[in-house]
């Protein structure tokens, strides 16, 4: 009796083809909607974070100074972190701004120890005029020179630079914001460091500098973003609509088949059957769809995080590594319409199967 259910199923799915490829694309384009958002809402993100979380990220610490010092720290303040037991490093770190055609980039000190994610391209040589660049950069070429005028930010060294750019970076590193160039050329300098990068072996530092590990400094930009509340909204807003939506179909396909339902029942099928026959259809349905989706839900999510800007929650470089579907992401998806689907269409064959055989067959003429 089960495989003649099933069977019977499958055979209304194929004979039914309008209103199956009706409810596959329906529920496929809903799903993909939904996926499209899931994907950088938490998959995106938790991958940033498990990034983030990495040791080193947490033994290495971005320093701005002397707890209640007024002042930046100078060589001799530098020179007595250096010799804390368990650091092992000490880096200045120069930042200034200049205009590069019609743009403003921000210049930093390329730090090695920063580990900073380069997409394309490689890391910038010490001792040479080097950089890394996001996509912001306007007029960035691989192994092509980049002018940037150097125009206050302390002591300049020159009127401009022409670093020549070797490698794209990340943005979705938490240093990063906006159209940023990591540089190993000599930047302007000022009489004392404004920050300092500094890494150890214990991942600690003591209280009296003011300092934030680098995975602090990710976490806190992660969550600073105002992208992923909008798309919780979104995401949100797509689901109860999508609820509605599965529940129109759901009516359109009963009452479409209702004379149907009468027939299975005049001929002895009891309601329990038919109830089974309908929920194994919606069943076979939903996992047609769900391929479907889930592959159209991921090119949308790639599509969405590629044209985030600046504002982004990952460079559009790295999207396709990272727009990936978690299986957490497909069970709420997949899971989510399949139940719906099959709850939404049972419920309404139940409520017209209620009544006896002789009332539905005065329904069925009426």
């Amino acid at each position: 009796m089960p495989e003649q259910t099933v069977g019977n199923a499958w055979a209304n799915v194929v004979g039914r083809r309008v209103a199956s490829l009706t409810t596959v694309v329906i529920v496929s384009s809903l799903m993909a909607a939904l996926v499209a958002l899931l994907i950088p809402l938490h998959d995106v993100r938790g991958n940033l974070r498990a990034q983030y979380d990495d040791p080193t990220w947490r033994s290495t610490f971005l320093v701005e100074g002397v707890a209640g010092a007024s002042e930046p720290m100078g060589p001799t303040e530098i020179a007595a972190l250096a010799k804390v037991p368990g650091v092992t490093s000490v880096t200045p770190v120069e930042t200034v701004e200049g205009p590069a055609g019609e743009d403003v980039v921000q210049l930093r000190t390329y730090v090695p120890a920063l580990d900073v994610p380069i997409v394309e391209g490689r890391e910038p040589r010490s001792g040479a005029c080097e950089a890394v660049v996001t996509r912001d950069v306007v007029g960035a070429r691989l192994n092509a020179p980049v002018k940037v005028g150097l125009e206050g930010g302390g002591q300049a060294v020159a009127a401009s630079l022409e670093p020549v750019v070797v490698g794209v970076i990340d943005r979705s590193y938490p240093l990063v914001n906006g159209a940023t160039m990591l540089t190993t050329c000599g930047l302007p300098h000022q009489d004392a460091a404004s920050q300092l990068v500094v890494t150890t072996r214990s991942g600690q530092l003591p209280e009296t500098y003011v300092a934030q590990s680098l995975s602090s400094a990710a976490a806190q930009a992660m969550e600073a973003s105002q992208s992923t509340g909008i798309l919780g909204l979104i995401a949100l807003l797509i689901a109860v609509v999508a609820l509605f939506v599965v529940a129109s179909v759901a009516r359109w396909s009963v009452r479409s088949r209702l004379g149907e339902f009468v027939t299975l029942r005049v001929w002895g099928r009891s309601r329990r059957t038919v109830v089974a026959m309908v929920g194994i259809e919606q069943s076979i349905l939903a996992v047609i769809a769900a391929p479907i989706g889930v592959g159209l839900g991921t090119v949308l999510a790639w599509l969405l995080v590629r044209a985030g800007g600046p504002s982004s929650l990952v460079d559009p470089a790295a999207g396709i590594a990272l727009a990936a579907p978690s299986a957490w992401t497909v069970a709420i998806a997949c899971g989510g319409f399949l139940l719906a689907l099959v709850v939404l269409t049972a419920l309404p064959v139940v409520r017209v199967l209620n009544p006896d055989v002789a009332a539905l067959l005065r329904r069925r003429g009426e």
